[in-house]
């Protein structure tokens, strides 16, 4: 047996913005766009040198050229919309599952991960054993309310195998 009915039944906030992920993904962004920028600003920048300077008879673009161009402007359009769209629908449903009540409170709960060694409790009475002992120290310091464990936190996020 080696899920056992304890675990620590105390539940933690719904998640949220995480501000250090928030800042990095700004700064990947900026760094994106300077990078994406710095190319087109560099051809922008560059004296334009006359046709005639250079024996060239025009300065025109081909046909070729300017249909690739054109071809290359509408797969970008085509290929933005849909990563707009999906990027909209997504902070939509994140939004949307922020809002969900959860069915219990949060506030002044805490929660814990254990990890029990089996080389020093080998047995699952040694291991439940343990674990009163704890609850029982939990529930005995000043300001608890109550106590419990439990093998999963709801709304946690993390998926466990068991074997």
């Amino acid at each position: 047996m080696r899920d056992l009915a304890f675990g620590f039944r105390l539940f933690r906030r719904a998640p949220g913005f995480a501000a250090a992920s928030v800042l990095v993904s700004l700064a990947v962004v900026a760094l994106t766009g300077l990078v994406a920028g710095i190319l087109p600003a560099t051809r922008g920048c560059r004296a334009a040198v006359p046709a005639e300077a250079l024996g060239v008879r025009s300065s025109t673009a081909s046909r070729h050229h300017v249909t690739t161009r054109r071809a290359l402007v509408v797969a970008q359009i085509a290929l933005t919309l849909p990563l707009l769209v999906g990027a909209t629908a997504l902070a939509r449903s994140f939004a949307a599952v922020m809002a969900v009540n959860p069915g219990f409170r949060t506030e002044n709960v805490l929660a814990l991960h254990m990890a029990i060694p089996r080389s020093k409790y080998r047995t699952d009475q040694e291991i439940a054993a343990f674990y009163t002992r704890i609850i029982d120290r939990v529930r005995d310091l000043p300001g608890v309310v109550s106590a419990a464990m439990v093998n999963r936190v709801p709304l946690a996020g993390t998926i466990s195998q068991c074997p």
